[in-house]
Protein backbone atom coordinates (compact mmCIF):
# COMPACT_ATOMS: atom_id res chain seq x y z
CA UNK A 1 0.00 0.00 0.00
CA UNK A 2 3.02 2.26 0.84
CA UNK A 3 4.38 1.59 -2.69
CA UNK A 4 1.27 2.41 -4.03
CA UNK A 5 0.91 5.67 -2.56
CA UNK A 6 4.63 6.64 -3.37
CA UNK A 7 3.73 6.43 -6.93
CA UNK A 8 0.11 7.92 -6.92
CA UNK A 9 0.68 10.57 -4.36
CA UNK A 10 0.70 13.43 -6.60
CA UNK A 11 -2.39 12.21 -8.56
CA UNK A 12 -5.09 14.77 -8.34
CA UNK A 13 -7.37 12.66 -6.48
CA UNK A 14 -5.28 12.39 -3.42
CA UNK A 15 -4.07 15.93 -3.42
CA UNK A 16 -3.84 17.51 0.06
CA UNK A 17 -4.34 14.58 1.80
CA UNK A 18 -1.98 13.15 4.08
CA UNK A 19 -0.01 9.34 3.55
CA UNK A 20 -2.64 7.54 6.14
CA UNK A 21 -5.73 9.34 4.58
CA UNK A 22 -4.12 8.47 1.06
CA UNK A 23 -3.70 5.01 1.70
CA UNK A 24 -7.42 4.49 3.32
CA UNK A 25 -8.82 6.05 -0.10
CA UNK A 26 -6.34 3.71 -2.08
CA UNK A 27 -7.57 1.13 -0.14
CA UNK A 28 -11.31 1.73 -0.88
CA UNK A 29 -10.78 1.91 -4.33
CA UNK A 30 -9.33 -1.79 -4.28
CA UNK A 31 -12.11 -2.91 -1.97
CA UNK A 32 -14.23 -1.53 -4.27
CA UNK A 33 -13.54 -3.63 -8.04
CA UNK A 34 -14.58 -7.51 -8.09
CA UNK A 35 -11.24 -7.63 -10.41
CA UNK A 36 -8.68 -7.24 -7.75
CA UNK A 37 -7.55 -10.27 -5.84
CA UNK A 38 -5.72 -9.72 -2.54
CA UNK A 39 -2.93 -12.21 -2.09
CA UNK A 40 -0.68 -12.51 0.96
CA UNK A 41 -0.68 -11.86 5.21
CA UNK A 42 -1.70 -8.67 6.68
CA UNK A 43 2.09 -7.51 6.65
CA UNK A 44 3.07 -7.81 2.62
CA UNK A 45 -0.21 -8.11 1.49
CA UNK A 46 -0.23 -7.77 -2.65
CA UNK A 47 -3.21 -6.51 -4.93
CA UNK A 48 -3.28 -7.58 -8.07
CA UNK A 49 -5.14 -7.39 -11.48
CA UNK A 50 -6.73 -10.93 -12.22
CA UNK A 51 -10.30 -10.72 -13.10
CA UNK A 52 -10.41 -14.21 -14.47
CA UNK A 53 -10.35 -15.74 -10.72
CA UNK A 54 -11.25 -12.95 -8.73
CA UNK A 55 -14.22 -14.50 -7.75
CA UNK A 56 -12.98 -18.32 -6.82
CA UNK A 57 -9.87 -16.39 -5.15
CA UNK A 58 -12.76 -14.30 -2.89
CA UNK A 59 -14.79 -17.29 -2.54
CA UNK A 60 -11.87 -19.76 -1.23
CA UNK A 61 -11.14 -16.59 1.21
CA UNK A 62 -14.47 -16.84 2.76
CA UNK A 63 -14.23 -20.13 3.68
CA UNK A 64 -10.89 -19.40 4.96
CA UNK A 65 -12.59 -17.24 7.19
CA UNK A 66 -15.16 -19.56 8.31
CA UNK A 67 -13.13 -22.23 9.17
CA UNK A 68 -10.59 -20.06 11.40
CA UNK A 69 -14.14 -18.69 12.99
CA UNK A 70 -15.53 -22.34 14.14
CA UNK A 71 -12.00 -23.28 15.67
CA UNK A 72 -12.09 -20.04 17.56
CA UNK A 73 -15.75 -21.19 18.41
CA UNK A 74 -14.32 -24.34 19.89
CA UNK A 75 -11.54 -22.67 21.75
CA UNK A 76 -8.79 -23.14 18.94
CA UNK A 77 -9.61 -26.78 17.85
CA UNK A 78 -12.04 -28.95 15.36
CA UNK A 79 -12.97 -31.44 13.49
CA UNK A 80 -12.93 -32.46 10.11
CA UNK A 81 -15.76 -34.86 10.63
CA UNK A 82 -17.93 -32.52 12.21
CA UNK A 83 -21.55 -31.74 11.34
CA UNK A 84 -20.15 -27.60 11.35
CA UNK A 85 -17.59 -28.93 8.95
CA UNK A 86 -19.80 -30.77 6.61
CA UNK A 87 -22.58 -27.74 6.61
CA UNK A 88 -19.63 -25.69 5.36
CA UNK A 89 -19.08 -28.28 2.23
CA UNK A 90 -22.77 -27.95 1.39
CA UNK A 91 -22.31 -24.62 1.93
CA UNK A 92 -19.71 -23.41 -0.70
CA UNK A 93 -18.95 -27.18 -1.99
CA UNK A 94 -16.55 -29.64 -0.81
CA UNK A 95 -13.52 -28.09 -3.67
CA UNK A 96 -14.01 -24.49 -2.17
CA UNK A 97 -13.63 -25.75 1.40
CA UNK A 98 -10.68 -28.33 0.00
CA UNK A 99 -9.14 -25.52 -1.52
CA UNK A 100 -9.22 -23.26 1.56
CA UNK A 101 -8.15 -25.73 4.02
CA UNK A 102 -5.28 -26.69 2.38
CA UNK A 103 -4.41 -23.12 2.23
CA UNK A 104 -4.24 -22.83 5.82
CA UNK A 105 -2.45 -25.67 6.18
CA UNK A 106 -0.05 -25.18 3.86
CA UNK A 107 0.46 -21.32 5.16
CA UNK A 108 0.53 -23.33 8.49
CA UNK A 109 -2.37 -21.52 10.25
CA UNK A 110 -3.66 -24.74 10.76
CA UNK A 111 -2.03 -28.01 11.95
CA UNK A 112 -3.37 -31.40 11.55
CA UNK A 113 -3.78 -33.26 15.19
CA UNK A 114 -4.48 -36.96 14.05
CA UNK A 115 -6.76 -38.51 13.84
CA UNK A 116 -9.23 -35.84 12.48
CA UNK A 117 -8.47 -32.72 14.20
CA UNK A 118 -7.36 -29.42 12.66
CA UNK A 119 -5.52 -26.76 15.48
CA UNK A 120 -5.08 -22.99 15.57
CA UNK A 121 -1.28 -21.89 15.53
CA UNK A 122 0.08 -18.38 16.26
CA UNK A 123 0.49 -17.41 12.76
CA UNK A 124 -3.24 -17.21 12.02
CA UNK A 125 -2.82 -13.71 13.77
CA UNK A 126 -1.35 -12.43 10.67
CA UNK A 127 -3.89 -14.19 8.12
CA UNK A 128 -5.41 -12.12 5.77
CA UNK A 129 -7.85 -13.95 3.52
CA UNK A 130 -8.52 -12.68 -0.28
CA UNK A 131 -11.64 -11.07 1.17
CA UNK A 132 -11.03 -7.41 0.79
CA UNK A 133 -14.48 -6.01 0.37
CA UNK A 134 -15.04 -5.45 4.02
CA UNK A 135 -14.06 -2.69 6.63
CA UNK A 136 -12.27 -3.06 9.36
CA UNK A 137 -12.30 0.97 10.39
CA UNK A 138 -13.00 1.51 14.12
CA UNK A 139 -12.57 4.72 16.66
CA UNK A 140 -11.92 4.44 19.92
CA UNK A 141 -11.25 6.66 23.51
CA UNK A 142 -8.03 7.68 24.55
CA UNK A 143 -8.79 5.93 27.64
CA UNK A 144 -9.41 2.40 25.52
CA UNK A 145 -6.26 3.46 23.43
CA UNK A 146 -4.48 3.27 26.64
CA UNK A 147 -5.92 -0.08 27.61
CA UNK A 148 -4.82 -1.20 24.29
CA UNK A 149 -1.37 -0.36 24.83
CA UNK A 150 -1.71 -2.29 28.41
CA UNK A 151 -2.70 -5.45 26.55
CA UNK A 152 -0.34 -5.38 24.17
CA UNK A 153 2.07 -5.27 27.14
CA UNK A 154 0.18 -7.97 29.02
CA UNK A 155 0.14 -10.31 26.26
CA UNK A 156 3.88 -9.75 25.70
CA UNK A 157 4.15 -11.33 29.91
CA UNK A 158 1.43 -13.74 29.81
CA UNK A 159 2.10 -17.19 30.70
CA UNK A 160 -0.86 -19.40 30.97
CA UNK A 161 0.70 -21.96 33.25
CA UNK A 162 3.61 -22.49 31.09
CA UNK A 163 1.45 -22.73 27.90
CA UNK A 164 1.38 -20.25 25.40
CA UNK A 165 -2.21 -20.44 24.99
CA UNK A 166 -5.34 -17.86 25.79
CA UNK A 167 -6.96 -18.47 29.46
CA UNK A 168 -9.14 -21.41 28.97
CA UNK A 169 -8.56 -22.30 25.31
CA UNK A 170 -6.39 -23.80 23.16
CA UNK A 171 -5.86 -20.78 21.21
CA UNK A 172 -2.47 -19.76 20.45
CA UNK A 173 -0.89 -16.27 21.91
CA UNK A 174 0.22 -14.12 19.25
CA UNK A 175 3.97 -13.89 18.55
CA UNK A 176 4.94 -10.42 18.07
CA UNK A 177 1.06 -8.37 20.03
CA UNK A 178 0.34 -4.86 18.33
CA UNK A 179 -2.17 -2.94 18.98
CA UNK A 180 -4.57 -4.16 16.17
CA UNK A 181 -3.48 -8.05 17.37
CA UNK A 182 -4.20 -6.58 21.11
CA UNK A 183 -7.65 -5.79 19.95
CA UNK A 184 -8.33 -8.94 18.21
CA UNK A 185 -7.66 -11.14 20.95
CA UNK A 186 -9.87 -8.72 22.88
CA UNK A 187 -12.57 -9.59 20.49
CA UNK A 188 -12.33 -13.63 20.86
CA UNK A 189 -11.68 -13.40 24.59
CA UNK A 190 -14.59 -11.33 25.29
CA UNK A 191 -16.72 -13.76 22.60
CA UNK A 192 -15.61 -16.68 24.38
CA UNK A 193 -16.05 -15.04 27.75
CA UNK A 194 -19.91 -13.76 27.27
CA UNK A 195 -20.65 -17.20 25.61
CA UNK A 196 -18.91 -19.71 28.79
CA UNK A 197 -17.84 -17.33 31.65
CA UNK A 198 -14.50 -19.00 32.99
CA UNK A 199 -11.92 -17.56 35.15
CA UNK A 200 -10.01 -15.27 32.47
CA UNK A 201 -8.11 -13.27 35.23
CA UNK A 202 -4.69 -11.68 34.28
CA UNK A 203 -2.69 -9.69 37.55
CA UNK A 204 -1.95 -6.48 36.31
Amino acid sequence: MKQMYQIYHMEPALDGMDQARAMRKIRSILNSSSSIVKRGDKRGAVYEYSPGDAGDVETTGMVENEIIHLHLKNKGTFSLHSKAFKKLEEKYDINATTNALNNLLNQRILEIQPPDMTILTNRFWEHSSAIHRTSTSFTHSAAIGSRIKDLVKQLQDFNNGGKNTLPGTDIPLPEQPSRSTAIEVAVVLAARFLKDPIDMTIVE
